[in-house]
């Protein structure tokens, strides 16, 4: 590996192959701070460690990666010097999966903690205002918050996750939530939808809406929830409230609503709309 946390102290380092010899850097993180961005870019800021008689100013090399490509970011071309991207080239074609995994670590639990931390309305985000208002659209949790707390559980030894969906309109009243059970790998991958339950958080109704497997009674699913998701009831209804009022604080930003195009007034003795010649009173108008 490059890559070396020190987690007492919470330190981050990293050991590159120069030929044959090492080189060692302090190496720190920065990120996105934008809560719902998945851009999946880190910006690494790599200090070399000089000899104990070093009397230098230590320099700087800085450029990002992309953790979802595992790749360089694009935009290094455009603000790294040169010596910075023959540093960055070096270092990508070093690293292994664990450093990529333990960048992703660090970058996800940053997402996660800001994400749980920031107030409505420093979330911003571009809901599809019109299917919310007019169809009532739902939206799940992990969709508007994608590194926000994930419902997890295992059902009848598969791990699964739970998609969380409400309803987003501030006039609603209703307590309800759908849940959709997917169960996935042990990467988190390879997705398979098993149900969708609707449940009154309120009144602690559950109910099965649609199922692909019958290995899956209502009773052995809430069962499982209630016990591995302790306090779910509440976990609802306090998810559900906060994305309401984020919802709340976007739409007031940002939606504008449809306006009706309205017609010009005709009058009697005015030529019809229609494009006949005549006058009104003895076209359309009758």
């Amino acid at each position: 590996m490059v890559l070396t946390r020190e987690k007492k102290v919470n330190k981050l380092s990293a050991t590159l192959q120069n030929n044959d010899m090492e080189e060692t850097y302090e190496c720190s993180v920065s990120f996105c701070s934008n809560p719902t961005c998945t851009c999946g870019i880190v910006t690494l800021d790599l200090v070399p460690v000089q000899d104990k008689d070093y009397a230098g100013e230590a320099e700087v090399f800085s450029f990002d990666i992309d953790l979802y490509n595992e790749s360089l970011g694009e935009d290094n071309k455009n603000k790294c010097r040169q010596k910075d991207l023959e540093l960055a080239r070096r270092f990508i074609d070093q690293m292994e999966e664990d450093d990529f995994f333990l960048l992703y670590q660090i970058y996800s639990g940053y997402k996660h903690k800001i994400t749980e931390e920031s107030p409505p309305d420093g979330i911003d985000i571009n809901f599809v205002y019109d299917e919310v208002e007019e169809k009532n659209l739902m939206f799940a949790y992990n969709d508007a918050l994608p590194y926000g707390d994930t419902l997890q559980v295992t059902i009848n030894g598969m791990s699964c996750i739970i998609f969380d969906q409400y309803c987003l309109k501030p006039n609603c009243s209703c307590t309800d939530s759908y849940l959709n059970i997917i169960a996935v790998d042990e990467q988190g991958k390879n997705e398979k939808e098993l149900c969708v339950i609707s449940v009154n958080y309120k009144k602690e109704k559950w109910e099965i809406v649609e199922s692909s497997s019958a290995d899956f009674d209502l009773k052995t699913l809430k069962t499982a929830i209630e016990q591995q998701e302790q306090g779910i009831y509440s976990k609802l209804k306090k998810r559900h409230l906060r994305l309401k009022a984020i919802y709340a604080y976007n739409k007031k930003k940002h939606y504008i609503p449809k306006q009706e195009s309205q017609l010009p007034k005709v009058g009697r003795n005015d030529p019809c709309p229609c494009g006949s010649g005549k006058k009104y009173k003895k076209c359309c108008f009758k």
